[in-house]
């Protein structure tokens, strides 16, 4: 049995709707998300709606609280922009579903325990932990699944699985795509992938709303 992880999808519904009818995900059934479904990019309300038609359980990501709690969550210019345009895009259902939305998930999979975060085990929304960067796996855990940083990678640790799917709606391992991850609890083995997908509409799309930034991420 293998399950989806993805994670940071951030308003961009092309990139959502890539992964999800990718081959590689439609190959299994069980899927969860690593948080932050809206921010940056202009369809917020669609990848949540998305998200909760398939029925896909997802952890609150520091953009999402963002949202909830009617804060930006970055003090720059880009992530000021992306806090407004999210904000002016959603509906009043869309927050009370993300505001809802639990800061970790503990997995109990076959005799094996997993954590799923955003951030890190010790800072549940914006920890960052990088590929380079040295994390254990909580004690009681076989696997430890985050995002955050939009870089995906996969380590064995201890004899258990640190994954990070990377970001479906902006990536920043210099590789285009829709970036998701799919592992077997029983074998601890996971594999990451990277599904094409035209971003013309999403990148034309936010620049008319005015976040230069947040397009130019998709163009590098």
């Amino acid at each position: 049995m293998k399950i989806a992880l993805i994670s940071d999808i951030h308003g961009n519904y092309p990139a959502l709707e890539a992964v999800l009818e990718s081959q590689a995900f439609r190959s299994v059934k069980t899927a969860y998300c690593l948080g932050d479904l809206v921010g940056y990019y202009p369809y917020p309300e669609e990848c949540v709606k998305r998200i909760m038609k398939e029925g896909i359980p997802c952890v609150m990501g520091n953009h999402d609280y963002s949202l909830v709690v009617g804060k930006p969550c970055q003090k720059n210019q880009v992530g000021l922009k992306s806090f407004e345009l999210t904000r002016k895009l959603v509906s009043k259902e869309v927050v009370q579903f993300l505001s809802k939305l639990p800061k970790k998930m503990e997995l109990k999979i076959n005799e094996k325990s997993f954590l799923l975060v955003h951030g890190s085990p010790t800072d549940l929304l914006n920890g960052y932990v990088n590929p380079e960067d040295e994390v254990s796996i909580p004690e009681g855990f076989d696997g430890l699944a985050m995002g955050h940083t939009h870089k995906p990678f996969v380590k064995k640790k201890g004899g258990g699985l640190i994954i990070n799917p990377g970001s479906v709606g902006q990536p920043r391992n210099g590789v285009k795509g829709a970036c998701f991850a799919l592992f077997d609890p029983d074998s601890l083995e996971a594999g990451l992938f990277s599904e094409p997908y035209d971003a013309t509409q999403v990148i034309a799309k936010t620049r008319q709303l005015g976040s230069e930034e947040a397009a130019n991420a998709l163009e590098q």
